[in-house]
């Protein structure tokens, strides 16, 4: 969404927008129209993305979404359906959210959420963060989910990398938040482990590891508007059997244009992915914004990155995922010790 305003609207814009004399902010004039960008301290301009800055330097930063042109979004809708102000702030609820002393973090410059999760020992300040660190991380993780999940284990699998092959992954095809509560039997589809089926939570326990990834919604939300709900059933139960895990949402990926079928559709998607990362900052745990980096400029799971004209992925998608992973771990383990509360 390109900001094109009328010489009129230049008033009004001018009198609601942050104070633009403040180091960073630019402002584009050509007759009739405004744009308005940031240019960083390293000289690159904020682009395609989510972005914390603080205007008025009193130490609470606030969130801007940049389209993939540098122009500020405002009162507008980003690619995670995420809503911005006349001023070009996330909102949640009708509520500008802010970071800093004055106010908990509850997003970063991706679309991810990892500030204040539940469970990490926080810094002071942030810290560089080694590779060997971020595959530490995923060596004690699990990434559960459906069949678009059980693609990206089988991408695993494939690889020589040492760090893929460290990452645990429950999965079927066909599973579900629905499905996880299903009695164990012949024909459910609860992932196997160790040879058998088990409820994915006693899984989970099993395997011990603290990071646990919960990626599902595709086969939920054509059943009905439960699925939030049952993921919080679900973290509950995992809680119970594995009191020190700690949660982590992947968002739902789109389905490729046109390929929708009555309620799995993109725009329902979005709105789900937002219910889902204002659920997971409430509750203090993680999401990971996966759909934003597969979408194309419409919204739609991108032809590169899908293998049926549906919602399967390519190899060159769980590139992606590794990508995103690797850089939601970075953002946690750069503002915490890299070590879970005793």
């Amino acid at each position: 969404m390109k900001l094109v305003l009328t010489a009129a609207a230049v008033l009004v814009l001018a009198a609601s927008q942050p104070v633009f004399a403040a180091a960073g902010w630019q402002e584009t004039k050509e007759p009739g129209k405004v744009t308005v960008s940031y240019e960083m301290e390293d000289g690159t301009q904020a682009k395609n993305g989510w972005y914390w800055l603080d205007d008025d330097g009193d130490g609470v930063s606030e969130c801007y979404y940049f389209e993939e042109n540098g122009a500020l979004l405002i009162s507008g809708t980003a690619g995670d359906g995420a809503q911005t102000d006349e001023k070009g702030r996330w909102v949640l609820d009708g509520k500008v959210q802010t970071r800093g002393e004055a106010a908990g973090a509850v997003t970063d410059g991706t679309g991810n959420h990892t500030a204040r999760l539940d469970g990490f020992q926080y810094s002071a300040a942030s810290r560089e963060v080694s590779e060997a660190e971020i595959d530490a991380f995923y060596a004690d993780s699990v990434l559960v989910g459906d069949s678009v999940m059980l693609g990206f284990r089988n991408y695993t699998m494939r690889s020589s990398d040492p760090f893929l092959k460290s990452i645990g992954i429950l999965c079927a095809g066909s599973f579900s938040v629905h499905e996880a509560f299903a009695p164990v039997s012949s024909s459910s589809v609860h992932p196997v482990y160790q040879g058998a089926q088990h409820p994915v939570w006693e899984s989970i326990a099993m395997m011990g590891r603290k990071h646990v990834f919960l990626f599902f919604g595709l086969n939920d939300i054509a059943l009905d508007d439960s699925t939030p709900q049952l993921y919080q059933k679900l973290v509950a139960k995992i809680k119970e059997t594995s009191p020190e895990a700690q949660i982590n949402i992947i968002s739902m990926t789109y389905t490729a244009a046109g390929a929708g079928k009555k309620r799995l559709n993109n725009d329902n998607i979005r709105r789900f992915n937002a219910d889902m990362k204002s659920i997971a900052a409430q509750n203090g745990w993680g999401y990971v914004d996966l759909a934003t980096s597969l979408a194309d400029g419409s919204g739609n799971l991108a032809p590169a990155y899908c293998s049926d004209h549906y919602v399967h992925q390519t190899n060159a998608a769980y590139q992606v995922w590794v990508q995103v992973l690797r850089q939601y771990a970075k953002e946690i383990l750069q503002n915490t010790t890299g070590a879970l509360k005793d």
